[in-house]
């Protein structure tokens, strides 16, 4: 029997969006966004690390794009083949999504430049984790009823030994 129920991860499992700004808009975007441009190599590398710290090996960078604007940055991760997460970490993973946001702001924040500059960030799930949500939400309904289904069968059979068992001792 099993004890958790495994989800399976692969292709594009989240889109990091970061956002860094200064109430020096136009001069401090430019500027910033050619520093970044400049010095990419430096910047992707330890974008990359930090996804390989708090998610692990099984988790790549994919893709990086810089927009103008407030200068934005949005970064694909990906699984690397195929991960399976029990039930019971999946919250984890999600909690270590939210962690990295934390990390790659505060990383974007240092390369950015002035200290009035504002990062903000968020990642949306990629359409790999759609899917995972909902088979979750089934997962747990199918816990549920299998639970439900071994009580009745488990009391059903207690009830039947006791009725036997009044009857051979009559």
């Amino acid at each position: 029997m099993k004890f958790f129920n495994r989800i399976k991860l692969s292709g594009h499992i989240c889109t990091i969006r970061l956002v860094a700004s200064s109430f020096q808009k136009q001069e401090w975007d430019e500027r910033t966004l050619e520093w970044l441009k400049k010095n990419r190599d430096a910047f992707e590398s330890e974008l990359k690390n930090e996804v390989k710290i708090v998610l692990g090996n099984h988790f790549k960078v994919t893709q990086i794009d810089y927009f103008r604007g407030s200068v934005e940055i949005s970064v694909i991760i990906a699984a690397v083949g195929v991960v399976y997460y029990a039930i019971s970490r999946y919250k984890n993973f999600i909690e270590s999504l939210d962690l990295l946001v934390f990390h790659l702001r505060k990383l974007l924040h240092g390369f950015a430049g002035p200290m009035d500059s504002q990062v903000t960030g968020e990642w949306l799930p990629g359409p790999n984790m759609i899917q995972v949500n909902d088979i979750d939400s089934e997962i747990n309904i199918i816990g549920i009823t299998k639970l439900l289904i071994w009580y009745l069968i488990l009391t059903n059979v207690a009830l039947l030994s006791l009725l036997i068992w009044i009857l051979i001792r009559r």
